[in-house]
C-alpha cells in the first residue's frame, strides 16, 4: 500500500492547496483569504461498486496573494482505474464577466516528481489554468470523475474539511443502490438519508464561513477535523477478509519459489533460524519501490512475479515473504496499518485507513516488515 492516507475527499486535495495561506492569515483580516462559496459532489455507486462523480467549486480570492494560490488547479487520478473529464473552468471576474478556461489546452501529463518511475506509476494529471485571475475574482469548475471498484462490490469513500479553511457551503450526495447497505460516520458534519424506490441516497451537509486562524497539528485531520466516512464494509474483519482474498491467489509455491527456500536454507533446520534467513533475503534483495499501477495501491503481485522484478511495494514484500516461508511450512499473514499519525480508527471500517503491510508469524509470535531494510527479524520502525 502507499505510504500516505488514502484520502478519497476532493474536498481536502482543495484545502491542502489553500491551507498555507489559510494557516498564517492574519486573525485582523475580516475575511479568510480564500472563501470556497460552493463545493459540491454528486456520486452514483453501481452495484460492483464503480462509482461516477461531478465535482464543482466555486473559490473566491480576496486579495492578490491568495487568487495566485489558486489560479490553477490540479486533478490526479489512475489512468487504468479512474478518468477525469472537465466540463467548465472559468474565471468569473469581479465585474460579472466570464474568462472561459480553454479546454482544448488541459492535456493530461504526468505528475511532478514520478517522470522517472515511469513503469510504476500510472498516475496522470490535468491541470486547470485559469485565466486573468486577480483578488475579489471566483474560480469555478466541474470535473465528472469514474472510479472502478478496487474491491468488487464494495464502496467507501469519505471527506474530511480543515478547520482553518472557509467552507460557506459544502453539499456532498452519495446514491447507493439499496442492496448495498451503507455504514456512516460524522464529526461535526450533517447527515441526511432520502429513500427511493431502487437506492438510498447519503446527503452529507458542512459549513465554516469564518474559520479561526488554525495551528499546526501533530495528529492526523482524520482524528481531530470535522468529517464524514462512509463505507459498505460492515466491519474491519470483512476488510480483512476482503484484502486477504486479494492477496491469498499471488503466494503461490512455485517451482522456482520452492528452489529459492530451499537455498536460503541449505544448512539449517531450525525454524526460527530459517524465518530469520528468508526475512533476510527478501529485505536486502527485493528494493523498495511504491507501486500505483492500476489497483496497484490495494492488490499485491504475484511471488514469482516480484522475484523477476527484484523490487516491490510493502504488500509485495508480504507477498513473497509469504511465499518463501509456506514453501518450508512457516504461516505468516499480511497485516493491515496505519503508519502515519492516523491514531483513531473510525467505527465505520473503511480500507482508506489503512497505508501500509507488514507481516505476522504466528508460530514466532511476531510482527516483521522486511521494507525496513536493516532491521533484525521482529524489529519494526517506531511509525509502526
Amino acid at each position: 500500500m502507499p505510504h500516505k492516507p488514502l484520502l478519497l475527499a476532493f474536498s481536502l486535495a482543495f484545502a491542502a492547496a489553500v491551507s498555507a495561506h489559510v494557516f498564517v492569515a492574519d486573525a485582523a483580516l475580516p475575511e479568510p483569504p480564500v472563501i470556497l462559496k460552493a463545493l459540491t459532489g454528486d456520486t452514483i455507486v453501481q452495484p460492483d461498486g464503480s462509482y461516477t462523480t461531478i465535482n464543482h467549486a466555486e473559490m473566491l480570492a480576496t486579495n492578490e496573494s491568495a487568487a495566485r494560490s489558486i489560479a490553477q488547479h490540479r486533478v490526479e487520478y489512475s489512468e487504468s482505474m479512474e478518468t477525469a473529464e472537465i466540463l467548465e473552468a472559468f474565471t468569473g471576474k469581479a465585474d460579472g464577466k466570464i474568462r472561459e478556461v480553454d479546454r482544448t489546452q488541459i492535456f493530461p501529463q504526468a505528475p511532478p516528481g514520478s517522470s522517472q518511475l515511469p513503469m510504476f506509476n500510472d498516475r496522470k494529471q490535468k491541470v486547470i489554468v485559469f485565466p486573468d485571475v486577480s483578488a475579489a475574482d471566483t474560480m469555478v469548475y466541474t470535473i465528472k470523475q469514474t472510479h472502478k471498484a478496487p474491491f468488487a462490490e464494495q464502496f467507501f469513500f469519505g471527506g474530511v474539511f480543515l478547520r482553518g479553511t472557509a467552507f460557506e457551503d459544502v453539499r456532498v450526495n452519495i446514491t447507493l443502490p439499496k442492496a448495498m447497505a451503507a455504514h456512516v460516520e460524522v464529526q461535526g458534519v450533517n447527515h441526511e438519508i432520502e429513500e427511493g424506490e431502487e437506492s438510498v441516497t447519503h446527503k452529507f451537509g458542512y459549513s465554516n464561513p469564518r474559520p479561526p486562524v488554525a495551528e499546526p497539528a501533530a495528529l492526523s485531520p482524520w482524528d481531530t477535523e470535522p468529517h464524514y466516512i462512509i463505507s459498505t464494509f460492515p466491519d474491519y474483519a470483512a476488510v480483512a477478509a476482503a484484502y486477504r482474498r486479494m492477496a491469498a491467489g499471488k503466494v503461490a509455491v512455485t517451482p522456482r519459489v520452492q528452489a529459492l527456500a530451499d537455498e536460503i536454507t541449505a544448512d539449517t533446520s531450525d525454524r526460527r533460524d530459517q524465518a530469520h534467513r528468508i526475512y533476510d533475503w527478501v529485505s536486502k534483495h527485493i528494493r523498495y519501490v511504491a507501486v500505483f499501477l492500476g489497483n496497484g495501491g490495494y492488490e499485491p503481485h504475484e511471488a514469482i512475479k516480484i522475484l523477476e522484478n527484484d523490487y516491490g511495494d510493502c504488500k509485495d514484500h508480504a507477498v513473497l515473504l509469504e511465499a518463501l516461508l509456506k514453501a518450508k511450512g512457516i504461516a505468516s499473514t499480511p497485516v493491515l496499518i496505519d503508519s502515519g499519525n492516523r491514531y483513531r480508527a473510525p467505527e465505520t471500517a473503511t480500507p482508506a485507513l489503512f497505508n501500509h503491510v507488514l507481516s505476522y508469524l504466528p508460530e514466532f509470535e511476531l510482527y516483521v516488515d522486511s521494507t525496513a531494510g536493516t532491521a533484525s527479524l521482529g524489529t519494526l520502525p517506531v511509525t509502526e
